[in-house]
Parts: structure tokens; C-alpha cells; sequence
């Protein structure tokens, strides 16, 4: 792995650990939806170079997951926190 590669996965793995935590703590589905929305909307704007568009592309993956299992777990009490 390159140093990029290297501090791409610290970046992910540290971005996963908070969402986790924040999920867990605040049942944050509509945080993960809205958060979806936004770093959609942000990366086809354009305004961003392309290491933030791929930061941004990794959580957008991270949260696209999450949003996945609430939404295909059927666990009324996650999905309406919307």
C-alpha cells in the first residue's frame, strides 16, 4: 500500500468508528440519510478536488451500507427516527 492508500483506510476506518458510535448513541437514520444526500450533492457540484472526492466517495459508501441494513432489517424503531 502507498502512504495515500495507508491514510485513505485510517481516514475510513476513523469516519466508520465515529458513524458507528453515532448511530448507536442518537439512532441517527436520518443523520445517514441526509449525510447521503449531502456528500452526493457536494461531489457533483464539483467544488471539490479529487482526493476530497475520493474521501467523499468512501463515506458516501460507508453510509450507502447503513442506510441498506436499516432499511432491509425491517427495525421499525431505526427507521422511524426519520
Amino acid at each position: 500500500f502507498s502512504l495515500d492508500q495507508q491514510q485513505n483506510k485510517t481516514s475510513a476506518g476513523q469516519f466508520y468508528a465515529r458513524l458507528l458510535n453515532k448511530i448507536i448513541n442518537d439512532g441517527s437514520y436520518v443523520f445517514i440519510k441526509t449525510e447521503v444526500d449531502r456528500l452526493e450533492s457536494v461531489m457533483k457540484a464539483g467544488s471539490i478536488d479529487d482526493v476530497q472526492k475520493d474521501e467523499f466517495a468512501i463515506r458516501r459508501n460507508i453510509l450507502s451500507r447503513f442506510l441498506s441494513f436499516i432499511e432491509a432489517s425491517g427495525d421499525v424503531y431505526l427507521k422511524n427516527e426519520q
